[in-house]
């Protein structure tokens, strides 16, 4: 699975690329583009999502300090992070010893989450991370680490079983029928279909961010929900669409070409699409 969504999120970046949709804003493009006829194949069929968002499988027992961000969860699994005590949890099915941080070499045994797990000491760059880690018998491996090897070791042994919500930082009134949710965090979600989980690398993705619309056209000046939009469909590249929510902010919806939705149901998709009060714009790296 994750080889998929590891193709899915390359198809994501290449639909950037070729929509010169990157941090310095799009590029722009001969707004004729949108004009360009739907395929004959039957788009994709938009109706109310029915998705529900898995939370993350285990609870803070203590906050460490300092900004929270997550819970969230990506083609990795799911992840809640503390950058200023520095502590980092990590849920995951696949191998937890291929992250950079991950536990490896030799272990002693803690009890976290009322069981026998390890403590490890793992080196990367220029410091020596503390990590402690356990995995059940259905694979999947909780780990925490940091820096500060206490700070570490009372996060980690106050971790609860409960489950933990995930946010999310749009709602949605319709989506291509039967797609979910593959990565959400603060400032953006992804769907694929739920029957192949994007093999064939088609996928919505909707990011908020902190710059405004671009100031060279890439395709259709409008308005979408009286607020000012561009939007761009594309028989090869699919749908671009970036909507102004201030001066300052705005969303972007993309959609692979191969759910072929004509102009018409872009915009029905981006009418749709309400932000709530976790989203946190992605900083403006341009």
């Amino acid at each position: 699975m994750n080889r998929r969504l590891g193709a899915l999120l390359v198809a994501a970046t290449l639909v950037l690329a070729l929509t010169g949709c990157t941090d310095d804003g799009p590029a722009a493009t001969d707004p004729a583009n949108a004009a360009i006829p739907t395929p004959s194949a039957a788009p994709a069929v938009l109706a109310p999502p029915t998705y529900t968002v898995s939370p993350m499988p285990v609870s803070p027992g203590l906050n460490p300090g300092g900004a929270q961000l997550g819970p969230g969860f990506g083609i990795n699994g799911w992840y809640l992070s503390y950058p200023e005590a520095g502590i980092e949890l990590r849920i995951t099915y696949d191998d937890p010893a291929a992250f950079d941080v991950g536990p490896r070499g030799p272990s002693t045994p803690v009890q976290m989450l009322g069981v026998e797990a390890g403590e490890y000491t793992v080196p990367f760059g220029h410091a020596t991370y503390t990590v402690w880690s356990v995995t059940d018998a259905g694979g999947r491996t909780v780990f925490v680490y940091g820096a500060d090897a206490v700070a570490v070791r009372r996060f980690a042994g106050a971790l609860t079983p409960e489950q933990m919500p995930v946010p999310v930082p749009f709602d949605f009134a319709l989506l291509p029928e039967g797609y979910v949710p593959v990565r959400v965090d603060e400032h953006s979600m992804e769907f694929v279909l739920s029957d192949d989980f994007g093999e064939d690398g088609d996928h919505v993705s909707v990011f908020i961010a902190a710059r405004g619309l671009p100031e060279e056209p890439f395709g259709t000046p409008t308005t979408i929900n009286g607020a000012p939009a561009q939007v761009r469909v594309d028989r090869e590249d699919g749908v671009l669409i970036i909507l102004a929510m201030s001066d300052d902010v705005t969303v972007t919806l993309m959609a692979s070409a191969g759910l072929r939705l004509d102009e018409s149901q872009a915009v029905r998709l981006a009418e749709g699409i309400a932000v709530t009060d976790y989203a946190v714009p992605l900083a403006d790296q341009g």
